[in-house]
């Protein structure tokens, strides 16, 4: 829905390679993304099958916690991602 509302208001600023904006924020996009699908989403699942096995009152693996820092500092990226990308949809800059 984000993508193809966006393609069709490019239309109204010349075109989705009309301004150097357009494609910085595609970029942004595409970049949070691609950090979601190929890091975020496999951590949690790799988290959620080992936070069964100490669901119970098990010791806490070394490696969820590992899981864990990856996800905080990428986790971190794809937010600030977007909010670059919302800068860059509002100000225009360039």
């Amino acid at each position: 829905m984000i993508i193809v509302t966006g393609e069709l208001l490019a239309g109204r600023f010349g075109g989705a390679d009309a301004a150097p904006w357009i494609g910085w924020g595609r970029g942004l996009f595409a970049a949070s993304g691609v950090i979601w699908v190929v890091l975020l989403l496999p951590v949690q699942v790799w988290q959620a099958r080992l936070a069964k096995a100490f669901a119970d009152g098990g010791v806490v693996p070394a490696r969820y916690w590992t899981l864990s820092k990856v996800w905080i500092v990428f986790g971190t990226v794809a937010t600030v991602l977007p909010l670059a990308n919302l800068y860059v949809m509002i100000f225009k800059p360039g």
